[in-house]
């Protein structure tokens, strides 16, 4: 997903949101929420979202944008003041989507900040950000659940196996080659907990 993306509304994940010293040797792409009390180039960059890729780009959050923090494993937003943590309910923002969209379809940001499918072939750069409640038609509204438990009586998982992106953001318990992309681990045949994790390479 394209970093800007943290300055039109949402970015996928960060590490933390309590490093106050910029790590010495970052992973290019991690992000970081840089906290009140920073030290060294991050000191004068409160609550900016900060990226590495070749060097340290900072975006501003906007109002209402929200992202996935991975050490406390929740998910926080802005609100212009602060990042505060969301509760379970808060966790299904409506976006505007750029295709129709059926339910229960993982989705990723478009390069407008609103969100289509995610499909596997171009997941390792653009991560998912959660998955479809309703369906919409292009340009309608669209709620994404990002975290937390999501039920539908037509599913029939494995319980307590992993559950996967497939193609065209349908939901699979099959592993895809090249690499995988988990979303979700099945809590029962109806039941899924959510989380987006970052893609991982598998042999062919």
């Amino acid at each position: 997903m394209s970093v800007e993306l943290a300055s039109l509304g949402f970015t996928v994940s960060v590490v933390s949101r309590s490093t106050t010293t910029p790590p010495s040797s970052p992973t290019s792409g991690q992000r970081y929420i840089i906290p009140t009390g920073a030290t060294g180039i991050w000191a004068s960059k409160t609550n900016q979202v900060a990226h590495f890729v070749a060097g340290w780009n900072y975006y501003q959050p906007v109002i209402g944008a929200y992202t996935f923090v991975r050490d406390e494993d929740a998910n926080v937003q802005w609100d212009g003041v602060a990042w505060s943590t969301l509760t379970s309910e808060a966790r299904r923002p409506a976006y505007i989507a750029d295709e129709a969209i059926s339910a229960l379809r993982v989705v990723r940001a478009s390069d407008v900040g609103h969100v289509v499918y995610a499909r596997h072939p171009e997941a390792e750069s653009k991560y998912p950000v959660g998955i479809t409640v309703n369906a919409a038609a292009s340009s309608g509204l669209v709620n994404v659940a990002t975290a937390g438990e999501l039920s539908d009586s037509s599913w029939s998982w494995t319980a307590n196996a992993a559950v996967y992106l497939g193609a065209s953001g349908v939901l699979t318990q099959t592993p895809t080659t090249g690499y995988i992309v988990k979303v979700a681990t099945a809590l029962s045949a109806t039941t899924i907990a959510i989380r987006i994790n970052p893609p991982i390479i598998v042999a062919a």
